[in-house]
């Protein structure tokens, strides 16, 4: 079933991720063109799916693909032993917070668990005191 929240018309969904890549392109810097628009498309699909899932994302930005080939693309992108995931951390870390930190005390809480494959996913949670 689709979730019609989404769902906005293909020119404004253009023009969004035109302007989200600008944004995503000039914060992580270490990221080639093709990589930039593939973390673009990727945010920006989790962002009006509201779910992290790849399948939901991809059907939540139809001017990219069908969903199929958009989950397999993405799939390659967040396999690629290419990015720098280290750099983009960071990159990241540092966007967040610098917008944030001016005007807001902000703390960061990790959290890492070895699952038995010896997997360690790693959850983020960004307190800022003042929000509301």
């Amino acid at each position: 079933m689709r979730n019609k929240s989404y769902v906005i018309d293909p020119m404004s969904q253009q023009q969004t991720l035109y302007h989200w890549y600008r944004c995503v392109s000039k914060q992580f810097c270490s990221l080639s063109k093709p990589q930039a628009w593939g973390l673009a498309a990727f945010s920006l699909a989790v962002a009006l799916a509201r779910r992290c899932a790849l399948p939901a994302a991809a059907e939540a930005l139809p001017i990219c693909g069908k969903p199929d080939s958009l989950e397999r693309r993405w799939q390659r992108f967040l396999n690629n032993a290419h990015v720098d995931w280290s750099a983009g951390c960071t990159a990241l870390a540092h966007w967040v917070i610098g917008a944030l930190a001016p005007t807001r005390r902000v703390v960061l809480l990790v959290d890492e668990t070895r699952l038995r494959q010896g997997r360690l996913p790693v959850q983020f949670q960004l307190i800022i005191h003042g929000a509301t």
